[in-house]
């Protein structure tokens, strides 16, 4: 799944039922303020890997882009 849905990933995916998805690649906008971001990293990571090692500090002054590759299915 590719997410870039301009600032509204957390409502798109926050509490949805990830479980399903293989693959999930999407950019993360920091407009949606710090604590939205690492409350939407931590759920996605309980469904994903961080297969890139990516590096998830927030700067509210940049978006990212992650790649991520299900826990449960191979």
């Amino acid at each position: 799944m590719k997410v870039d849905c301009e600032t509204s990933e957390f409502n798109f995916l926050y509490n949805k039922d990830l479980s399903k998805i293989k693959r999930l690649a999407i950019e993360i906008h920091a407009q949606m303020g710090e604590e939205n971001w690492f409350i939407l990293i931590n759920y996605i990571l309980k469904y994903f890997n961080n297969v890139q090692n990516a590096n998830f500090d927030y700067n509210k002054n940049f978006n990212k882009e992650f790649y991520f590759e299900s826990k449960f299915i191979l």
